[in-house]
């Protein structure tokens, strides 16, 4: 029996991510602020089952990496279309930061398609991290605990994740996925040119 690339666990999560996502925008235009909170956690559940499942199962694929960071900046967008609809009060009190997580995952996008004319798929330790603290910071801050302190961080850690992100992308002559870490991506390089 043949498989596909969309029949395999992981990348049914990074699909369904995809559709939860544009599904917040809508959610949002209702104004159903509880509705949203809870769809955004199953969102942000997916992006971290799908890696999971993807070791776990040895489902690992370039299309899956590739699918996920789509399915990633996809929640990005919404989530923030979403989040200004019905928190336009903290989009405006937040912005700086929100600002700050918006043009580093534009300006690493544009470093790889500038140089490799696709989307970046590194996956580092770094933008998992940032990521999982912006998903959790989300939903502390949309549930009124009025704690941005996770949000804060978390664009912090994503200005790392940008600063990262071009330094591998100037070592790397050819586009990569799944490289963890900064020093993964020098190895990668010097063992290459030991060959």
């Amino acid at each position: 029996m043949m498989t596909t690339v969309f029949s395999t666990i992981p990348n049914i999560l990074s699909s369904l991510r995809i559709i939860i996502s544009i599904f917040l925008v809508f959610i949002a235009v209702l104004g159903e602020k509880g509705i949203f909170i809870f769809t955004f956690f199953l969102a942000i559940l997916t992006d971290i089952l799908d890696g999971f499942f993807a070791r776990l199962l040895n489902q690992k694929s370039i299309f899956g990496a590739q699918l996920d960071s789509i399915s990633d900046l996809i929640l990005m967008v919404c989530a923030i279309i979403g989040i200004r609809i019905l928190w336009p009060t903290f989009f405006y009190k937040e912005g700086k930061y929100i600002l700050i997580i918006v043009l580093a995952e534009f300006i690493s996008n544009s470093t790889g398609y500038i140089k490799y004319k696709r989307m970046l798929c590194f996956h580092t330790y770094a933008g998992k991290i940032a990521s999982l603290l912006l998903g959790i910071s989300v939903i502390i801050i949309l549930l009124d605990f009025n704690n941005n302190f996770l949000l804060r961080i978390s664009s912090y850690i994503y200005m790392w994740v940008v600063i990262e992100d071009i330094i591998m992308t100037i070592l790397l002559p050819e586009w990569n996925c799944n490289i963890p870490t900064l020093w993964h991506a020098i190895k990668k390089v010097n063992d290459s040119e030991k060959n």
